[in-house]
């Protein structure tokens, strides 16, 4: 349900306002509490109850408070742009005002929906790492949803942004990497590239992430296009020298699978041969 109010232009008047947000800078934006209240419950609380006259804003951007408050008083968020959208949404979520998350959210669908399969790298990146911000800070799954069905819909697009994100593998983030699983899906292929390429470049060394990527495998892509790659991985696994403990048993681990795979897959051929 959204709130309209008219009287935008009274935004920051000294005469129409008593409540102030405190930027990080230390500048106040002035605001009508009524107005603000009428938006947001945690606001109305604050300034009410508490009876508090000054709203602490630090962490949020000038730009993407003052497209908060003119939102506000004017039940449209024309304003909102992707250099402040983080910013503004957080304070959608923040303030409980759910028509502007709502909005925010839209906004976001469309960015996402803009995005192109290939050589489309910044602006795949910039969604992801929206989504993934909403994720890892406010703990909603929302916008990481719509990042995923995008992505997964447009297999030259997961391909193409999961190599050129995952090729500084070691600085990622085991949340993004959840993240990249889930898009990758089936398409495992794209994964164990990755894998072998990092081996490769790290002397086949088992760092953190790539454990946990190859404690994520779940040999799906086993088909015969496949094969050679899955045989690369075992073969960069298996020339490890000296295998700590942890190393060892992950390799052993990831072979038993990879071996269990490859013999459901054989044995599935063979009964589609005799039935057919």
């Amino acid at each position: 349900y959204q709130r309209r109010v008219r009287g935008v232009q009274y935004l920051g008047s000294p005469a129409h306002s008593n409540l102030k947000f405190v930027l990080e800078s230390g500048e106040d934006l002035l605001a009508n509490s009524m107005i603000i209240s009428y938006n947001s419950p945690v606001i109305e609380n604050l300034t009410t109850n508490l009876f508090q006259s000054s709203i602490e804003v630090q962490d949020f951007s000038r730009d993407a408070v003052q497209c908060f408050l003119e939102a506000s008083y004017s039940g449209d968020i024309k304003k909102i742009s992707r250099s402040n959208f983080r910013d503004v949404n957080k304070m959608g979520h923040v303030f409980e005002v759910s028509w502007i998350v709502d909005r925010c959210y839209k906004y976001f669908e469309s960015l996402t929906e803009a995005v192109e399969a290939v050589n489309d790298f910044t602006n795949q990146l910039y969604v992801f790492e929206e989504a993934l911000f909403v994720l890892t800070r406010l703990k909603k799954r929302s916008l990481v949803d719509l990042v995923i069905k995008k992505f997964s819909s447009l297999l030259s697009c997961s391909r193409n942004f999961v190599t050129e994100y995952l090729r500084d593998l070691s600085s990622c983030s085991t949340t993004s990497l959840d993240v990249i699983m889930e898009i990758t899906g089936k398409e495992e292929d794209i994964l164990i590239r990755v894998l072998v390429n990092h081996l490769e470049n790290n002397k086949s060394v088992i760092d953190p992430n790539t454990r946990y990527l190859l404690e994520g495998l779940k040999f799906t892509s086993c088909r015969s296009a496949d094969k050679s790659l899955y045989g690369k991985l075992i073969e960069k696994l298996e020339g490890i020298e000296n295998p700590c403990k942890e190393d060892f048993k992950l390799v052993v681990g990831v072979l038993k699978q990879y071996n269990n795979a490859s013999f459901e897959k054989k044995r599935s051929n063979e009964r589609s041969h005799r039935y057919s």
